[in-house]
């Protein structure tokens, strides 16, 4: 949008009411807070407490004064995307990196110097883990060029999780094993939800170092709403555009 468009919206939101909790520079997504009842009046829906979650009742109409605004995500958090990694023994020990290594054909790239030296991979994920156990697995794998890891913090510190910490972690780990060169930048939502989702990719691609994201969660897409994949559409081809 325009800086007048954008300011002008700036301007009714707060003339309504609304707190502006945080924005992103690019001037797409603005967090906002308010009184449910302000909400359910302005955008002509409905919203109730279903088992401590809020659901969304219908759909949200924009009015003609907000035209600017393209969808309103937050006011229902009951869907929830999972981990999909299941911990599993093997007789030996494992599969050895270096069959992983081989079968996906790195070997060829590796001699021919490339290591992914240079370049960022962000994680997309959700609740806590411990960062330092992706570090000990470099140093434990003997990296060379020894990746490196950290954890953006950006819509609350996310809480730590036994159960889905491990799918965190081996993305980091995996990532920084295949390309032993790369800086790994771990976006850890606090919530999940539609609006955490989109929170993680918006910063994310507001960050803009990472042209390479990796995303392991998920859910059924039946369980998405079209509004919500509308939203991410628009999410994915502002990656697309900044070539990630």
């Amino acid at each position: 949008p325009t800086d007048a468009e954008y300011n002008d919206l700036i301007a009714g939101l707060k003339s309504e009411g609304f707190s502006i909790i945080s924005e992103s520079p690019t001037h797409l997504w603005i967090s906002v807070s308010n009184d449910k009842a302000v909400y359910e009046s302005i955008f002509a829906t409905q919203i109730q407490n279903v088992g401590g979650a809020r659901k969304q009742m219908s759909a949200v109409h924009i009015p003609y004064h907000f035209s600017l605004i393209e969808s309103v995500t937050g006011l229902d958090n009951t869907r929830k995307a999972h981990p999909h990694y299941k911990p599993a023994l093997y007789p030996g020990g494992g599969i050895q990196q270096s069959t992983i290594k081989a079968a996906y054909g790195f070997n060829p790239i590796y001699a021919a110097g490339i290591s992914g030296k240079g370049v960022d991979i962000s994680i997309a994920t959700y609740d806590g883990f411990n960062v330092d156990n992706v570090k000990t697995f470099y140093t434990q794998s003997n990296l060379s060029p020894m990746p490196s890891v950290d954890q953006v913090i950006f819509n609350g510190t996310p809480t730590y999780s036994d159960t889905s910490s491990g799918e965190t972690e081996l993305d980091a780990e995996f990532s920084g094993m295949i390309a032993p060169g790369v800086s790994v930048h771990v976006f850890a939502s606090s919530t999940n939800d539609d609006a955490g989702e989109l929170q993680m990719y918006t910063a994310i691609l507001d960050d803009n170092r990472a042209k390479i994201v990796n995303y392991s969660w998920g859910s059924c897409e039946t369980q998405v709403t079209p509004q919500h994949k509308t939203e991410m559409e628009k999410v994915f081809a502002r990656a697309v555009a900044q070539g990630v």
